[in-house]
C-alpha cells in the first residue's frame, strides 16, 4: 500500500492509476487523518463480497445460536402448506 499527499496524486496521476489498476492501494493523506484510500473497482468488489460473507456467517451463526436456545417453532409440512393457504 502506498501512501502519498494529494498533490502527489495531482503530479503523477498515469502512474498512480496504472499501480491502482495492478491493484495496489493507494492511501492519499489528508489533514486531521481523515485519509481516502483509492483501488480498484475489481479489488473494492472484493471488499464488498467478503463484507456480505461476513455479515451472512454472522447471521447463520445468530441462527445457529437460536437453535441451540430452543428459540425455535416448529411445524410439519402440512401445518406450513395450510398456513400458506391461509395467506392467499
Amino acid at each position: 500500500m502506498t501512501t502519498l499527499r494529494t498533490v502527489d496524486i495531482v503530479r503523477r496521476t498515469g502512474e498512480v492509476a496504472q499501480a491502482i489498476l495492478s491493484g495496489e492501494k493507494v492511501v492519499v493523506a489528508r489533514p486531521k487523518n481523515q485519509n481516502w484510500v483509492i483501488m480498484s473497482e475489481m479489488a473494492y468488489n472484493e471488499v464488498m463480497r467478503q463484507k456480505a460473507n461476513a455479515e451472512y456467517l454472522a447471521k447463520l451463526r445468530r441462527s445457529d445460536d437460536d437453535y441451540k436456545a430452543g428459540r425455535i417453532v416448529e411445524k410439519t409440512l402440512d401445518e406450513l402448506h395450510a398456513m400458506e393457504k391461509s395467506m392467499q
